[in-house]
Protein backbone atom coordinates (compact mmCIF):
# COMPACT_ATOMS: atom_id res chain seq x y z
CA UNK A 1 0.00 0.00 0.00
CA UNK A 2 1.36 3.42 -1.13
CA UNK A 3 1.92 6.41 1.69
CA UNK A 4 -0.17 9.41 0.69
CA UNK A 5 1.98 12.54 0.38
CA UNK A 6 1.67 14.84 3.12
CA UNK A 7 1.55 18.77 1.85
CA UNK A 8 4.37 20.94 3.48
CA UNK A 9 3.41 23.34 6.60
CA UNK A 10 5.08 26.85 7.48
CA UNK A 11 7.56 25.10 10.00
CA UNK A 12 8.87 23.13 6.86
CA UNK A 13 9.79 26.13 4.80
CA UNK A 14 10.33 29.00 7.55
CA UNK A 15 13.54 31.25 7.93
CA UNK A 16 14.46 30.93 11.17
CA UNK A 17 17.36 33.05 11.07
CA UNK A 18 15.78 36.34 10.63
CA UNK A 19 17.10 39.61 11.26
CA UNK A 20 15.05 41.87 13.44
CA UNK A 21 15.06 45.50 14.42
CA UNK A 22 14.31 47.19 17.11
CA UNK A 23 11.57 49.52 17.96
CA UNK A 24 14.03 52.44 19.36
CA UNK A 25 15.73 52.65 16.29
CA UNK A 26 15.76 55.94 14.02
CA UNK A 27 14.46 56.25 10.75
CA UNK A 28 18.37 56.53 9.02
CA UNK A 29 18.91 53.69 11.17
CA UNK A 30 16.59 51.41 10.29
CA UNK A 31 17.23 52.97 6.29
CA UNK A 32 20.92 51.89 6.67
CA UNK A 33 20.29 48.09 7.92
CA UNK A 34 17.62 47.52 5.39
CA UNK A 35 19.49 48.82 2.56
CA UNK A 36 22.99 47.26 4.24
CA UNK A 37 21.10 43.85 4.51
CA UNK A 38 19.13 43.84 1.29
CA UNK A 39 16.27 43.04 2.94
CA UNK A 40 12.36 44.33 2.08
CA UNK A 41 11.31 44.23 5.38
CA UNK A 42 12.00 42.93 9.29
CA UNK A 43 10.17 42.17 12.04
CA UNK A 44 10.60 44.69 14.95
CA UNK A 45 10.54 42.82 18.52
CA UNK A 46 11.43 43.02 22.16
CA UNK A 47 12.94 40.92 24.29
CA UNK A 48 16.03 38.39 24.61
CA UNK A 49 17.49 36.48 21.60
CA UNK A 50 15.59 33.29 23.12
CA UNK A 51 12.21 35.04 23.69
CA UNK A 52 11.40 37.59 20.82
CA UNK A 53 7.78 38.91 20.87
CA UNK A 54 6.90 39.96 17.71
CA UNK A 55 5.38 43.78 18.02
CA UNK A 56 5.01 45.12 14.22
CA UNK A 57 7.25 44.99 11.09
CA UNK A 58 8.91 47.73 9.05
CA UNK A 59 9.15 47.59 5.54
CA UNK A 60 11.06 49.59 2.98
CA UNK A 61 7.33 50.90 1.71
CA UNK A 62 6.84 52.61 5.42
CA UNK A 63 10.49 54.17 5.46
CA UNK A 64 10.29 55.48 1.87
CA UNK A 65 6.93 57.50 3.33
CA UNK A 66 8.61 58.55 6.29
CA UNK A 67 11.71 59.88 4.59
CA UNK A 68 10.37 61.11 1.91
CA UNK A 69 8.08 62.91 4.10
CA UNK A 70 11.07 63.73 6.40
CA UNK A 71 12.77 65.50 3.25
CA UNK A 72 9.88 67.45 2.37
CA UNK A 73 8.07 68.28 5.19
CA UNK A 74 11.00 68.30 8.18
CA UNK A 75 9.72 65.51 10.87
CA UNK A 76 13.24 64.65 13.36
CA UNK A 77 13.23 62.19 15.69
CA UNK A 78 10.91 59.30 14.36
CA UNK A 79 11.54 55.85 15.48
CA UNK A 80 10.57 52.15 13.45
CA UNK A 81 7.98 52.39 16.51
CA UNK A 82 6.29 54.93 15.07
CA UNK A 83 6.80 53.88 11.56
CA UNK A 84 6.25 50.30 11.86
CA UNK A 85 3.07 48.61 10.78
CA UNK A 86 1.13 47.33 13.83
CA UNK A 87 -0.60 43.36 14.08
CA UNK A 88 0.76 42.39 11.06
CA UNK A 89 -1.21 39.78 9.30
CA UNK A 90 1.18 36.21 10.82
CA UNK A 91 1.37 32.72 10.22
CA UNK A 92 1.79 29.61 12.22
CA UNK A 93 4.09 27.17 11.88
CA UNK A 94 1.11 24.42 11.44
CA UNK A 95 -0.47 26.52 8.01
CA UNK A 96 -0.33 24.52 5.65
CA UNK A 97 1.10 25.72 1.96
CA UNK A 98 -2.19 25.83 0.13
CA UNK A 99 -3.35 28.30 2.73
CA UNK A 100 -0.25 30.14 2.56
CA UNK A 101 -0.62 30.17 -1.55
CA UNK A 102 -4.03 31.66 -1.34
CA UNK A 103 -2.36 34.69 1.29
CA UNK A 104 0.46 35.29 -1.32
CA UNK A 105 -1.84 35.24 -4.26
CA UNK A 106 -4.99 37.22 -2.25
CA UNK A 107 -3.05 39.84 -0.43
CA UNK A 108 0.04 42.02 -1.61
CA UNK A 109 2.73 40.84 0.90
CA UNK A 110 5.92 39.48 0.24
CA UNK A 111 6.82 38.47 3.27
CA UNK A 112 5.14 37.26 6.72
CA UNK A 113 6.66 36.80 10.02
CA UNK A 114 5.72 33.25 11.66
CA UNK A 115 4.77 33.23 15.23
CA UNK A 116 3.88 31.20 18.19
CA UNK A 117 2.12 32.31 21.02
CA UNK A 118 3.30 35.72 20.34
CA UNK A 119 6.68 34.42 20.32
CA UNK A 120 8.90 35.35 16.62
CA UNK A 121 9.62 31.96 15.37
CA UNK A 122 10.99 33.15 11.57
CA UNK A 123 9.64 35.02 8.59
CA UNK A 124 8.01 33.01 5.20
CA UNK A 125 8.49 34.77 1.83
CA UNK A 126 6.65 34.12 -1.34
CA UNK A 127 9.41 32.46 -2.90
CA UNK A 128 9.59 30.32 0.14
CA UNK A 129 5.84 29.16 -0.69
CA UNK A 130 6.51 29.22 -4.65
CA UNK A 131 10.25 26.73 -3.72
CA UNK A 132 7.95 24.11 -1.41
CA UNK A 133 4.81 24.38 -3.57
CA UNK A 134 7.12 23.57 -6.89
CA UNK A 135 8.59 20.62 -4.47
CA UNK A 136 5.79 19.44 -3.26
CA UNK A 137 4.14 18.89 -6.98
CA UNK A 138 7.16 17.24 -7.97
CA UNK A 139 6.93 14.70 -5.20
CA UNK A 140 3.06 14.55 -6.69
CA UNK A 141 4.23 14.24 -10.33
CA UNK A 142 6.90 11.54 -9.17
CA UNK A 143 4.29 9.28 -6.82
CA UNK A 144 1.72 9.71 -10.28
CA UNK A 145 4.14 8.18 -12.71
CA UNK A 146 5.31 5.37 -10.37
CA UNK A 147 1.53 4.26 -9.95
CA UNK A 148 1.98 3.90 -13.80
CA UNK A 149 3.24 -0.01 -13.85
CA UNK A 150 4.83 -0.72 -17.13
CA UNK A 151 2.90 -2.47 -19.96
CA UNK A 152 3.26 -6.55 -19.18
CA UNK A 153 3.47 -7.98 -23.12
CA UNK A 154 2.08 -11.39 -22.05
CA UNK A 155 -1.08 -9.91 -20.35
CA UNK A 156 -1.62 -7.72 -23.52
CA UNK A 157 -0.86 -10.50 -25.92
CA UNK A 158 -3.60 -13.17 -23.37
CA UNK A 159 -6.35 -9.68 -24.13
CA UNK A 160 -5.92 -10.17 -28.31
CA UNK A 161 -7.58 -13.72 -27.77
CA UNK A 162 -10.18 -12.58 -25.48
CA UNK A 163 -11.12 -9.40 -27.65
CA UNK A 164 -11.73 -12.06 -30.56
Amino acid sequence: MGKTLEPPVVSDLVITDVFTVSPDLTLEEVVHLLVEKQIPAAPVVVGNKGDLELIGIISERDCIEYLSSEVFYGNPGVTVKHMMERFPLCVSPETDIFSMAIIFTQHPYRHLPVVKKKKLVGIISRRDVLDGLFNFYMKVAQAKSAKKSPLDYHELANLRFIMK
